[in-house]
C-alpha cells in the first residue's frame, strides 16, 4: 500500500532508511510504502498513491480536503475559537512572542471599517 506525502515529514522507524537518533525528513511527494499508509491519508498528510491505499482510506475527495485543512490548523496550533477566522484567511497563525493572531491574506483592517 502506497501514499504520497503532501507535506514534509520526519522519517519514522519503519522506513527502510531510518537511522536511530538521526532526524531525517521526507520531502513532499515522497512515496510511503507501508501496510498502514492509508492512515496518513486519513490524517491529511498524504494522498493515496495506489488503489489499495485509496480503498483502505475510505475517503471521498471532499473528506480528504477537509482532513488536509484540519491538519494544517493543528500544525499551526490554531485554537478552536479561531478555526473560522483561519479557514477564512483572516489569520495565518499566531505571533510566537505575543500570542497575538498574525493577519492572513483576507484580514480585515479595523481602521478601514
Amino acid at each position: 500500500m502506497k501514499a504520497e506525502l503532501l507535506r514534509p515529514m520526519e522519517m519514522g522507524p519503519t522506513h527502510p532508511e531510518y537511522v536511530p537518533g538521526e532526524k531525517t525528513w521526507l520531502e513532499v511527494g515522497a512515496i510511503i510504502e507501508h501496510p498502514q499508509a492509508f492512515m496518513l491519508v486519513r490524517m491529511g498528510c498524504a494522498k493515496p498513491a495506489d488503489d489499495e491505499c485509496e480503498k483502505a482510506a475510505q475517503m471521498t475527495p471532499t473528506a480528504m480536503e477537509k482532513a488536509k485543512a484540519a491538519y494544517e490548523r493543528l500544525q499551526k496550533g490554531i485554537a478552536p475559537e479561531d478555526f473560522e477566522a483561519f479557514d477564512a484567511g483572516e489569520i495565518s497563525g499566531y505571533d510566537p512572542e505575543t500570542g497575538e493572531p498574525i493577519p492572513g491574506p483576507n484580514a480585515v483592517d479595523e481602521e478601514d471599517d
